[in-house]
């Protein structure tokens, strides 16, 4: 009985010890697991701290590394907008806060728009009554306060005066869809009274597209600007393709009426082949009842079945046309050839009585009158 005893106990001993190693080791587990977390975020507000400046001086180096452009004030508000757009991208992705944006941005007025800002900094920056959502309260300029009176100073009425009407002017022209297109895109800021939504602008750059690109697009009612676009870059491509099939075309023809050199002139029948594509007159598909000459209803241009070439039919394939002439050519030189005859033609001299014979070939040169040559008897 008491050797059972005795070893029970020992087994209680060793339980014992392993449970204290193992408690020890959870320990020290735990232990390593706090001083890892809190490597981890110290870490992470390091990170947060380069992220979000706080200070003026740390703000300001985070500001010059994003290498903002300056604003001088010149009158420009393309330049202007442009400027103030900058700004509010940096202050978002830097959080910057309220109380620091204003003396950041102000730092990069130069010329014009730094002495404004140097006179008038006290009055605008002042402590005074300022309505925050229908609350007033004491506070100085906020971001969104600087922005209107820069654009106050910088985008007099005058000068919006001017915008609105080169917006109202604005044409496509001698310009590609895409230059048309940044240009209107530019004064549309400036004349939202104008183009409020975004059908009225859509419908407003439709308008001022070439009247050729305008009739291609069908006069459909567009959502946004960026379908008018889309769809006018398209059919210029198109355009753009067919003006150079009709070019080359253009130099296939070149030189076809110009006669042999030290021959004569053949006169054959003459075809008529326009070097341009009859556009002037209306052409009103009977599918869709729009003018589309040249191209399908879905915009893609015609294919000729003759020369497998785009932008025409085959009732207006210059190449059948001129392979057709150059067949009608070969035809009456032939004929010519054989139609030529010799005649004899009597004339009396004036002085004596003897009489000249003078032999003339008379060629026809007209094989539609298939006539012998005559024998002229001249008095």
């Amino acid at each position: 009985m008491s050797g059972r005893r005795r070893g029970r106990g020992r087994a209680n001993h060793n339980n014992n010890i392993n449970e204290n190693n193992n408690n020890n080791d959870l320990a020290a587990a735990v232990q390593q697991l706090v001083v890892m977390n809190q490597n981890l975020i110290q870490v992470v507000t390091q990170m947060n701290q380069a992220r979000n400046p706080n200070t003026i001086s740390d703000m300001t180096k985070a500001v010059s590394l994003q290498r903002p452009e300056y604003f001088n004030g010149k009158g420009d508000p393309i330049k202007l907008e442009a400027w103030v757009r900058s700004f509010d991208k940096i202050f978002t992705t830097l959080n910057c806060e309220e109380n620091l944006k204003i003396p950041q941005a102000t730092h990069y007025l130069v010329d014009n728009a730094d002495i404004w800002w140097t006179e008038n900094k006290d009055r605008l920056m002042a402590l005074m009554p300022r309505n925050d959502n229908g609350v007033n309260v004491v506070r100085a300029m906020n971001w969104e306060e600087f922005k209107t009176a820069l654009r106050s100073e910088f985008f007099p009425e005058h000068i919006k005066r001017a915008t609105n009407t080169k917006f109202n002017n604005l044409r496509q022209g001698s310009l590609t869809v895409q230059e048309y297109y940044n240009q209107f895109q530019e004064l549309a800021r400036f004349a939202l009274e104008f183009v409020p939504t975004p059908e009225c602008r859509a419908s407003r750059f439709e308008q001022g597209l070439d009247i050729n690109i305008r009739s291609a697009l069908g006069g459909w009612d567009y959502s946004t600007i960026l379908d008018v676009y889309t769809k006018a870059s398209n059919v210029e491509r198109v355009f753009n393709e067919r003006n150079a099939v009709v070019g080359d075309k253009r130099k296939d023809y070149s030189g076809m009426s110009e006669p042999t050199q030290g021959k004569k002139p053949i006169y054959t029948r003459s075809y008529s082949i326009n070097k341009t594509t009859n556009t002037s007159n209306s052409y009103f598909c009977k599918s869709c009842n729009r003018d589309h000459h040249g191209f399908y209803c879905d915009g893609n241009p015609w294919k000729c079945a003759y020369c497998g070439r785009n932008g025409h039919r085959t009732s207006e394939c210059r190449t059948r046309l001129r392979e057709q002439g150059n067949q009608y050519q070969n035809i009456n030189f032939h004929q010519n050839q054989s139609a030529g005859a010799e005649s004899s033609i009597t004339r009396p001299q004036n002085r004596g009585t003897k009489e000249e014979t003078v032999t003339i070939t008379i060629l026809s040169r007209i094989p539609m009158l298939d006539r012998p040559p005559v024998l002229l008897q001249l008095d």
